[in-house]
């Protein structure tokens, strides 16, 4: 047992002292550590000699990484199933996540401690319509630029603000001063007083201004989460990380403990779509046939929160859109660029 506990006994309405609560606990960690302290440990009983190395602790690390640029999925990457929305260890080309396997010599518990970083790919868009009304941008004076689909460059899910850039709005237009554009990095080529009118300025001429418009529900219902496990019973799972972020880390640990024998140790990943589902208002003063509500119109409420569906299939189409083929590409990946695991094994 301890020598003692508590070391400080706090008086009746005394404020606590921080140092004095740290030096209760620290005979808590004694005993965790084999109580190996000088009050119950002579002196002489190490004299001369030490103890034999993995006496008490032993530490098992397992990693992954790929050597592929971050701007790229790389196939050296661990690639998220998009089958299940369920734990996977493995991935489609008999990639492994971090695991490790041991003899404990007797009871005891482990410490791990497991930390990942992995990286979107894809727009995240499900089908040509949700592409046209997502993003869709329209002109506006003093702005002379015709109706477009943003993002037929992009490889990443649409934010909060979409922005413009790229070809004229009709290729007739590539070559006309008259007509103001945006090019690739985002600046005004031009701008317009009045969209009839032959006047043009170039007040705004390489000012950077980038049009675009607001998305109220940006693309971002995507999300990994990973866990440990010790021989199939879980330790600590991260919770869901969205693809708002295209590229973040985790990092979570645990302790466990462990029976004399074989213990296995793996890290898993989880992919999905994360999406609640809504219930509808009926009844009396509900929405009508011309979608007018009534003065004491209910709010819809939430029935089913994070329902789960599997990530969907990259592939690419092409939209034609007002004279203008745009190459747009549906779908999203997620990769595991890195992971580390290390595990501490504490013998009893």
């Amino acid at each position: 047992m301890s020598y003692r506990f508590p070391s400080v006994r706090p008086e009746t309405k005394e404020i606590i002292e921080p140092d004095d609560l740290n030096q209760n606990f620290k005979e808590f960690i004694d005993e965790i550590n084999g109580n190996l302290s000088r009050e119950n440990l002579a002196s002489a009983t190490l004299s001369g000699r030490q103890f034999k190395n993995k006496t008490f602790n032993e530490v098992f690390q397992s990693s992954i990484e790929s050597t592929a640029d971050w701007s790229t999925s790389g196939s050296a990457a661990f690639a998220c199933s998009k089958n299940t929305t369920g734990y996977v260890s493995s991935d489609s080309s008999e990639r492994y996540m971090p695991s490790v396997e041991f003899i404990a010599e007797r009871d005891g518990w482990v410490i791990v401690d497991f930390s990942a970083a992995h990286l979107w790919m894809g727009t995240g868009l499900l089908s040509e319509d949700e592409a046209k009304r997502v993003l869709h941008v329209k002109n506006h004076n003093p702005f002379r630029y015709g109706e477009r689909l943003w993002g037929h460059k992009s490889h990443l899910a649409p934010g909060a603000w979409l922005g413009i850039t790229g070809e004229a709005p009709d290729a007739k237009w590539d070559d006309d001063p008259t007509v103001p554009q945006l090019n690739h990095e985002g600046n005004l080529q031009g701008y317009a007083t009045d969209y009839g009118g032959a006047e043009f300025t170039t007040g705004l001429k390489d000012r950077n201004f980038p049009q675009g418009k607001f998305l109220n529900w940006p693309i971002d219902r995507y999300a990994v989460r990973y866990r440990i496990t010790s021989n199939g019973s879980e330790v600590a799972e991260s919770g869901w990380q969205y693809n708002g972020n295209d590229r973040t880390g985790v990092y979570i640990c645990g302790c466990i403990p462990v029976r004399a024998g074989k213990n296995t140790i793996k890290t898993e990943v989880s992919a999905a779509m994360v999406a609640n589902i809504y219930g509808v208002s009926q009844g009396i003063r509900a929405k009508d046939e011309k979608s007018t509500k009534g003065k004491f119109f209910p709010k819809s409420v939430t029935s089913s929160r994070n329902n789960l569906h599997t990530l969907p299939k990259s592939r690419t189409i092409d939209i034609l859109h007002r004279g203008i083929n745009y190459e747009i590409n549906l779908g999203i990946n997620v990769v595991v660029h890195s992971g580390n695991l290390v595990v501490q094994y504490r013998k009893a």
